[in-house]
This record gives C-alpha cells, structure tokens and sequence, in this order.
C-alpha cells in the first residue's frame, strides 16, 4: 500500500501558512491604498513576528571595540603605515592605514571596508582571517569613509572608489601589486565592496574630483561577509522601523525611493566584466537576512560571473564562527586564485 504523502495534521499546517501569506498580501494590497507610509508600517506589523525579526538590535560602538574577533593583533612583524589621507570631504581628512607583511614584494592587496550598518565602525576593525593574510604575504589597506550620519549615499562609495585610485597612484611607493587588488568587508562593508566589484565603470558612482583620476578605481576579486543586495527587501521586522539603517543612508524609505535604493545595490550593477565574488552568509542571520547573498548571487549568475555562494547553516550576523579555521581554507584558496599564486 501506498501512504500518504500528507497526513491530516500536515494538510492543516499547510493550509494555516497558505492562509497567513494570503493575509499577508491582502493586507499589503490595502496598504497600497492607504498610501506608502502605512504600507511600510504594516510590513514592520505583520511580517516581524513570521520572519523572527522583531528583536533585531546592532550593538553599539563602545561594544564593537570589545570584540575580539573584530579587533584582531597585529604580527610583530608588520610594517604598518596609519592615517595616510587620500581625500578630504567638506575639509574633513579620510584616511586609510596599510598593513605590510614581512616578505618581498609587491604585495596583492586586500582593499578592507569595514561594516556597521552604514552608520558605525571603524578601519581597525576587521575579521581575524583578514588580518592574518598578512601572514601569507598579502598587504591590507583599510579605509575610513564617511558613515551615514555625515553624509548620505553615494558620498561613501564615492570616497572607497578614490581610495583605491589612490592605492593604485602609490602603490610603487608602498610595494602594492596594482593588478592584484581584492575587496572585502563584513555587512555593511560586504554591501560597499560587492557594490565596488559590480560597478567598475560606472560613471554615476565616480566621484574623480577627489583625486588620482587617471587610475582606475576596479578591483579584480570580492569577499563580501553577509551583505544587502537589495534594501527594498529587507525593510522587514526591525529593518522598516521609521530611521532605519536604509533611510539613514538614502535619506529616504526604500519602498519610498525606489530608484535610489536600487542605485545602492550590487545586484543593480552585475555584468559579464564584473570579478570573482566570494559570499557568505549565515542561515540565522536576524539583521541582514541570508537571502540578500542569494539575490546577490543569482545576479551574478545570470551575468555569467565567476561567483561562490557559501551558506553556513545557524550562522548569526557578525558570528564569530566566519573567522574559524574550517573557513579558512576556501577564503585562502580565493584569495590565491584571484592573485595568481
């Protein structure tokens, strides 16, 4: 005989989740009626609690310096050259600091963005793994850029793409490698450097006036740890709530401003030319949800791009578990790849 393939108690549970998205729709239909602000609202309302996101927090700075995987040692050994300016905004000095291992040159360069939700962070704090290739005889310039509360999207990019001119401009002086440039960043910074590796080229995210304007701004690879892809889809639960991380950097809703959120996006840019990327996203992650590196890496697919997707199961957002040493070997081999060694 043959048994079924529901049973009773499976055939109802379906029908409830059948029946909470129907509701669900419904309810954003009428949103769409009552104008966009209160659709906005009812997403916070009614998708929170059925994606599990209503607790969503980001720690606040003080904490983010007291964790020690983001705040790694640095070797003995390293040569390290701090607060080089490369640019200035509104008279403002932007830095960045470089780290030099030990062996010959010129050394492949990890361009490091750091994360915290566009509005916080600093350049010293990097994932274990990042600064441990120092080891390995990669350099690392980590960059400050302007965070949201100074100054709204795309000044940020703007300031990340004149970095890199600038690294390129120096790089004889510094024994980079300018051919062999690899971008990574956690978060937020795994946003701005997928938005770095999608759009070389791209004139409306250029901003040449602040220096170094006959070199090139491309990197040749991407590590991107748990970034957004697509704003829209992750005002959500905690995400939505009125001066949310999104409206901070776009100085607009993204539901509201569609148009400006999708120029904030790395999938709005994938094409053929675009470099190797390398994605990771923990399944568990309440603040930016696990499908953004989906969306992300679909994109790059179907623009027929050399892409890696690895999805940690349980993983949480900012987990300490991305540093451990059973990620070690692929990010390494990555890195190798794209540096030609």
């Amino acid at each position: 005989m043959f048994k079924p393939i529901l049973n009773k108690e499976d055939i109802m549970k379906k029908t409830c989740e059948y029946l909470a998205i129907i509701l669900c729709v419904l309810t954003l239909m009428l949103a769409g009626c009552a104008g966009k602000k209160s659709e906005a609202e009812l997403r916070t309302k009614i998708a929170a609690p059925y994606m599990g996101l209503e607790g969503m927090q980001l720690p606040p700075p003080e904490v983010l310096d007291q964790i020690p995987h983001f705040n790694p040692p640095v070797p003995s050994d390293a040569k390290v050259h701090r607060n080089l300016e490369y640019t200035t905004y509104q008279g403002k000095s932007k830095q960045l600091d470089i780290y030099l291992p030990a062996t010959e040159g010129p050394h492949p360069v990890i361009v490091f963005v750091h994360g915290g939700a566009f509005m916080m962070g600093k350049r010293t704090q990097m994932p274990i793994a990042t600064m441990e290739q120092l080891n390995r005889g990669y350099a690392i310039a980590s960059i400050t850029y302007s965070l949201s509360g100074e100054a709204q999207w795309p000044t940020a990019m703007y300031q990340i793409k004149a970095a890199v001119r600038w690294l390129r401009a120096h790089a004889k002086e510094y024994n980079l490698d300018p051919d062999k440039f690899i971008a990574w960043g956690p978060s937020s910074g795994g946003t701005y450097v997928s938005v770095l590796g999608a759009s070389g080229d791209v004139k409306e995210l250029e901003d040449l006036s602040l220096g170094n304007s006959e070199y090139s701004s491309r990197v040749q690879g991407v590590i991107a740890y748990y970034p957004s892809s697509d704003l829209k889809f992750m005002m959500f639960g905690g995400n939505a709530k009125p001066g949310n991380f999104a409206e901070q950097l776009l100085g607009c809703h993204p539901i509201e401003c569609p148009e400006k959120s999708d120029s904030a996006n790395a999938s709005t840019y994938a094409t053929a030319d675009d470099p190797p990327f390398y994605l990771m996203h923990g399944t568990s992650d309440n603040i930016v949800p696990h499908d953004q590196s989906s969306l992300m890496y679909d994109a790059l697919l179907k623009a027929k791009v050399d892409a890696t997707f690895i999805s940690l199961p349980g993983y949480g957002h900012g987990d300490p578990r991305f540093d451990n040493q059973d990620n070690r070997p692929g990010i390494e081999a990555f890195l190798d790849k794209v540096a030609g060694r």
